[in-house]
């Protein structure tokens, strides 16, 4: 995990309610951010590859046939973004698609094997076009998690919150012609807070404080599954 971020902190624990086992992860950034902030910029960096699979994992494990999977974030970001030639991306998400056997299951996925089986998920959204040396489109958390659960023909909802209102535009226009995702404008904590149902909460805004902390520990009280 590149700077400024801590080590991830991972706890799993058995829930008392009727859930089973809960498991919450974070990453404690050492930095603050505006709050218009936009992540353009770093999007597909070192740090962007651990969230993506890990989403990618969820989603495919949480979905059940015939069982509507509800998806929330509170930070958002854009659905997809535009990689420039250069940029921190080839440090990250470039260096990936450059090992062999990432490349080689991409062109031929029965060569699966336990080096890549953990991102098989995160990985077939790009087997077609995956990011390069001339750039390509880098998929975000909430694009990458409808195409998972269209591919598997699951009733979803999308519950998306951001505060930047570029951002807004871009993620409105994206998904102007789908019915199932809901994009607010405003406090993501309490809009995630306030929603009646989820399978999976992503909370990721650019630097944790107090209050992603308290929505941490009251989605943990619920027993909801949460990232």
């Amino acid at each position: 995990i590149p700077a400024p971020y801590a080590m991830p902190v991972a706890s799993v624990g058995r829930s008392p309610s009727s859930t089973g086992l809960r498991s919450y992860i974070w990453l404690v950034s050492a930095q603050s951010f505006p709050v218009e902030y936009d992540h353009t910029a770093k999007a597909g960096h070192q740090g962007d590859l651990a969230k993506p699979a890990l989403v990618a994992n969820l989603v495919t494990a949480l979905s059940m046939p015939g069982q509507r999977f509800v998806y929330a974030e509170s930070h958002t970001g854009r659905s997809r973004y535009e990689l420039a030639p250069s940029g921190a991306w080839r440090r990250g998400v470039g260096r990936l698609f450059g090992v062999a056997e990432v490349g080689s299951y991409l062109h031929d996925p029965e060569l699966h094997n336990e080096r890549v089986s953990e991102i098989i998920s995160f990985l077939d959204r790009y087997r077609a076009k995956p990011p390069s040396a001339v750039g390509g489109v880098y998929l975000g958390s909430s694009m990458l998690t409808r195409e998972i659960l269209r591919s598997q023909d699951v009733d979803y909802q999308l519950q998306l919150s951001e505060t930047n209102p570029a951002v807004i535009d871009e993620l409105r226009n994206a998904y102007s012609d789908d019915p199932c995702v809901t994009v607010n404008l405003g406090d993501g904590y309490r809009f995630v807070r306030e929603l009646a149902e989820s399978t999976l909460v992503l909370i990721d805004p650019p630097a944790i404080d107090v209050s992603a902390l308290d929505l941490m520990a009251s989605l943990a009280r619920e027993g909801r599954h949460f990232l």
